[in-house]
């Protein structure tokens, strides 16, 4: 068993770059990857992509890279000759017309703008540089394997626990299914025992419950039955004034 929750780390070193890639896992019934790396070697991610993919197959997964260059190579700087050529001249002119006419510098220049030059990074190989990608996916991949065996193997062991107190429990109801029983039979003749069938054979209609705690079936409707006894009650109370009257 395995928990979809899980964090794994890795590194690779080839002594030309040091990659770092670490993953952060979270349930989820499919697989999402999320790659952050950076932009220069966005060449590299299906491979990463599909590393992960051999490997994991649910969860939702945050996968972040950094790579260090241990021996940059210098960036290729393209000048535009026309562009300098043309702020040079538009100092020169601002010096001979307003300050003292002196030489136009470099730095001057720089500190106008920098619009004259481009600078471009090395090329990156993606073969040569997949190498200590490798490395650290592998490492990675393999820290939260084993931390996803470790969570499963602690569900496992919740899971066995839970289900040794749902059997003791099943166990001790079935212990007490007997004795259970026989005091449902022994409440349910006593009920019987105050049942008064007064339908005489008659489908049932209404159900009376005394203030006893008898039952009385009748096959009259609750309509009449109500009617009879508030006939009944003012008959008594016609009964009990003509006696005062006498008296």
């Amino acid at each position: 068993m395995r928990s979809m929750t899980g964090f794994g780390r890795g590194t690779g070193n080839d002594g030309k770059l040091a990659v770092t890639i670490e993953m952060r896992a979270v349930n989820q019934r499919f697989l999402e990857l999320n790659i952050r790396m950076p932009h220069a070697y966005l060449a590299l991610e299906d491979r990463l992509r599909s590393g992960i993919k051999a490997v994991l197959k649910r969860g939702k997964v945050d996968v972040f890279v950094t790579v260090q260059d241990l021996s940059p190579a210098a960036p290729e700087i393209h000048i535009d000759d026309a562009a300098l050529g043309a702020v040079k001249t538009a100092l020169e002119g601002a010096k001979n017309r307003f300050f003292d006419g002196s030489p136009v510098g470099l730095g001057e220049v720089m500190t106008l703008t920098k619009d004259w030059f481009v600078q471009t990074p090395p090329a990156i190989d993606a073969d040569a540089s997949w190498p200590p990608f490798e490395a650290a996916l592998q490492g990675a991949l393999d820290s939260m394997v084993a931390m996803r065996l470790r969570e499963g193997a602690n569900i496992g062991r919740d899971l066995l626990s839970r289900a040794a107190v749902m059997k003791g429990l099943v166990e001790e109801i079935a212990g007490r299914k007997d004795a259970m029983t026989a005091a449902y039979q022994e409440r349910l003749e006593k009920k019987i025992r105050q049942l008064i069938d007064a339908t005489f054979g008659r489908k049932t209609r209404s159900v009376i419950v005394m203030d006893n705690g008898w039952i009385i079936l009748s096959a009259l409707q609750p309509e009449t039955i109500s009617h009879r006894i508030v006939s009944a009650g003012s008959d008594a109370d016609a009964i009990d004034a003509a006696e005062e009257e006498r008296e």
